[in-house]
This record gives structure tokens, sequence and C-alpha cells, in this order.
């Protein structure tokens, strides 16, 4: 191998090396991470509806026991448990927003 094929070599790892880096800045999210928070949040909507359902049916006498009620409070206030894990991709300014919206929502719960 001589002195050119070598500096091609060279130049085209050096190459490659930038690119990956470049498209690891270019993607901060994390997927996954991105996916489980979402599943979360999208799991707590369920829960808060059934839970919205068990309160009117227990109004109106239809629910006659109070199990699948604190079963799904139980459930809700484990979801808010996870959704205080706030993801790292989050920046500061995010991470104030969401706490603040986290806050108002289990005041929302706790009134239930």
């Amino acid at each position: 191998m001589n002195t050119t094929q070598l500096l091609k070599l060279i130049n085209t790892l050096a190459a490659v090396f930038i690119l990956a880096f470049l498209v690891k800045k270019s993607l901060p999210i994390n997927v996954e991470e991105h996916q489980q928070y979402k599943n979360t949040l999208n799991q707590q909507k369920e829960i808060d509806v059934i839970l919205n359902q068990d309160i009117l049916k227990s109004r109106s006498d239809i629910l006659t026991y109070y199990d699948p009620f604190l079963k799904h409070l139980y459930q809700l206030k484990n979801t808010q448990n996870k959704l205080n894990i706030i993801p790292i991709f989050i920046n500061h300014d995010g991470r104030k927003i969401l706490n603040k919206i986290i806050q108002v929502y289990l005041e929302l719960i706790n009134k239930k």
C-alpha cells in the first residue's frame, strides 16, 4: 500500500466517523424512550376514562362495589408516577412545563 492509498483510506475513515457522529447528533431523541413515555400517556388516558365511568356508575348506583374504582385509581396513580420520570431528551423549559401539567393533573386526580 503506497502513501496515496493510505491517505485515501484515512480520509474515507475520517469521513465515515464524522458522518456517523453527525447522524447521531441529528437524532437526539431516544425513540424507545419516547415511545415508552407516549404509551404511558395513552395508558393514563384510558385509565382516566374508565375511572370517570366508574365515578358516574357509583353516583347513579350502577356500581354496587368499589373494587374496580379503587383498582383504577391505583393504576392511575402508578402511571402518574411513571410520568414523573421525564425523559432525558426533554429540555429544561419543557421539563418545567411538563412538571406544572403533571401537578395540575395530580390535583384533579385527588379531587376525584
